[in-house]
Formats: structure tokens, sequence, C-alpha cells
């Protein structure tokens, strides 16, 4: 039975979501960081090179910079993407571990309280890490836990989320699960 999202600590779900999309980039062959995903026309090295980005952002708008619009470049990753990935996401969620979240921050979307970055973070990390595993032929479920707080998170905007450029239109889900409901509002199939 999955527990009421409003009762669940967005932080403790921030990092069970990164432990998630941590253990997608773990499992990636050598020949595999060129497999295309479910996310657009990203490779999965560019998926893990957008997540690396937006992680490394964290600690700066925890500290009143604003969070800035970024292109994916793989290069960052350099020769090991898993120590890469695995460094942002550690001072992330240590920055994230101290914060106050009804502090408002600067987001490309607007000024808005750091919960809602989490929330952004929150769902890149348990999405991107199913569009890994899927790029990688792995069939996962998603946490129901988390992916049904995901869904009580983007519902309310769900008119427009096609129209923002970040998520293709929604599908119809492949049953009534919260993993399969969230993918299909953001546009992917299962």
């Amino acid at each position: 039975m999955i527990m009421s999202t409003t009762s669940l600590d967005p932080v403790g779900l921030y990092r069970r979501a990164a432990a998630f999309f941590g253990q997608q980039v773990i499992a990636i062959g050598d020949e595999e960081w060129d497999l295309p995903t479910p996310s657009s026309e990203w490779i999965v090295k560019a998926v893990v090179a957008h997540i690396v980005v937006a992680e490394a952002q964290m600690p700066d708008v925890i500290d009143g910079r604003p969070f800035e619009r970024f292109d994916v470049d793989v290069s960052i990753l350099g020769h090991d993407p898993v120590s890469v990935w695995r460094g942002t996401t550690v001072n992330a969620l240590h920055a994230i571990a101290e914060a106050d979240l009804d502090t408002l921050v600067e987001h490309p979307e607007g000024t808005m309280q750091l919960r809602n970055v989490v929330g952004f973070r929150i769902t890149e990390n348990l999405v991107h890490g199913w569009d890994i595993a899927t790029a990688r032929g792995a069939e996962i479920e998603l946490d129901a836990e988390i992916a049904a707080w995901c869904l009580e998170f983007w519902l309310p905007l769900a008119d427009g989320l096609a129209d923002s450029g970040f998520f293709a239109e929604m599908v119809e889900p492949a049953d009534d699960e919260p993993g399969s409901r969230l993918l299909a509002l953001l546009g992917r199939a299962r």
C-alpha cells in the first residue's frame, strides 16, 4: 500500500531516486553508452550528462545563484562517467540535506520554492533512470511510492507539459501502476 504522498519527505525521495539512477549508470556496459534512449533523441551518455549538469547546479542554487539552462555536452563526463556522476550527486544531496525547501530560488521557469526544484530532480532521476534501463534492454518497475509522489507533483501541470518543450505528448499508460502512469504522463510508452 502506498502512503499519502503529502507525508513523504522530498529530500529522502530525492536520495532514493538518485540511488535508482545511479544503479542504472553503474550497470551501463562499455558498449552501451551510445545506445538511443526513449528520452527524445538522446543517447545514454547524453542522459547521464544531463543529470550530472543539473545535479552540479544544486549547491549553487541552494547558495542563491540561479539555476541555468544548459545544453547537454557529453564531454563533461570525461573518461570516468560513473565517478563524475557519483561526485556531483553526492555534492547535490549533501547540499540539499541542510537546505530549507521553502527558500525561493531562481529557475529558468521562474522564481519558485526550492522544493519544486527538488521535485524536478526526483522526477528526472527516476524517469531518466528508466530511460537508461530501457535503452539497455532491461525491464524494470519504477518505485511505486516515488512514482506516486511524482504523479501528484506533476498532475496539476499536466495540460502544459507537452507544450513546455521538456516532455513528449502524453500517451496511454500500460496499466494503472503509478510508474506506468508517470511514464505515460511524461510521454513514455512501456
